[in-house]
């Protein structure tokens, strides 16, 4: 079996459907948006980054729409994305970057100190910033409207391809990087989105950090092989992830702690959220009582 380009694909079928929103900066894309932004940062990878096919491109930075271009740019160019612990110190991370030696590195504003420490100790690295570049850095947005995207479908792959790199915690020795690969987003696909029945109506909330498999599979690459929706929060807040569950999500995964806060939360309650036709939980086990709560409140 090998793997068509998916964003190609989707933006052939489903162009104006409505594909990746950012829920900090507002920013959104339609599939055939989506498309062309992956296909940018191909170009740019190639053109701006000095990379080519089998190397590595690392980020280091709060959970963003613009991730997904990262992922699926990566796919189109045949490189390998690194998604950095951005909870992790310098030190730590360095061990990460000298195993994986990435090409280049894209990086958050909030994370600007640590990238220019990490191509200190670790270069020679590019670094590109997402929110204004200083002297010497490549500027993310500038470079990807500076390209010219190819936008047919990337040649096929054997599913064996390493796709994207996430490391483990590391808690019985040094972290290792686990390849990720085209089969494993198909078979993720499988196990999931048939259990879960998704479809391209539905709407997902992802509150999951985007350096885990979780953020990025349960159930995001899932949604976008259907042609559905997701809603990139940065980061989980309960405020926040009540409002959209009420009015725009129809799916959600969790990890307890995530469901322990939503039901201390005041403004708590089953009808609020009736539209929300799946959940999901998973990183722990989920206490009986917690679940029998949401029972109880017609979940």
């Amino acid at each position: 079996m090998e793997m068509f380009d998916l964003l190609a694909h989707r933006a052939r079928v489903s162009s104006d459907r409505p594909a990746l929103e950012d829920l900090h900066s507002g920013e959104h894309y339609n599939y055939a948006q989506f498309n062309e932004r992956a296909a940018r940062l191909a170009a740019a990878a190639r053109e701006h980054w000095g990379l080519n096919e089998g190397d590595r491109l690392a980020y280091l930075g709060h959970s963003r729409a613009e991730f997904f271009a990262m992922l699926f740019g990566c796919a189109k160019a045949g490189l390998i994305l690194v998604p950095l612990n951005w909870r992790l110190a310098v030190p730590e991370l360095e061990v990460l970057v000298e195993d994986c030696d990435p090409g280049a590195l894209i990086f958050g504003a909030e994370f600007a100190d640590a990238a220019a420490e990490l191509e200190q100790r670790c270069g020679p690295l590019t670094l590109v910033a997402l929110d204004g570049a200083a002297d010497g850095q490549r500027d993310y947005h500038r470079d990807l409207d500076d390209t010219r995207p190819d936008l047919t479908a990337h040649p096929d792959k054997d599913p064996d391809t390493p796709w994207y790199l996430l490391y483990t915690s590391g808690t019985t020795g040094r972290p290792k990087g686990v390849i990720q690969t085209f089969r494993m987003m198909l078979a993720n696909y499988l196990n999931i989105g048939l259990a879960v029945n998704l479809n391209g109506d539905d709407v997902l909330l992802n509150v999951l950090p985007l350096f885990h498999t979780a953020g990025i599979n349960l159930y995001s690459s899932a949604v976008f092989m259907v042609g559905g929706s997701v809603l990139v929060a940065r980061a989980f807040d309960p405020d926040q992830a009540l409002q959209v569950l009420e009015k725009r999500a129809t799916i959600f995964f969790g990890v307890p702690a995530v469901y322990q806060a939503l039901l201390d939360h005041p403004g708590f309650s089953g009808e609020r959220l009736k539209g929300v036709r799946s959940w999901g939980c998973g990183g722990a086990p989920l206490s009986l009582p917690v679940a029998q709560r949401y029972v109880d409140a017609g979940i």
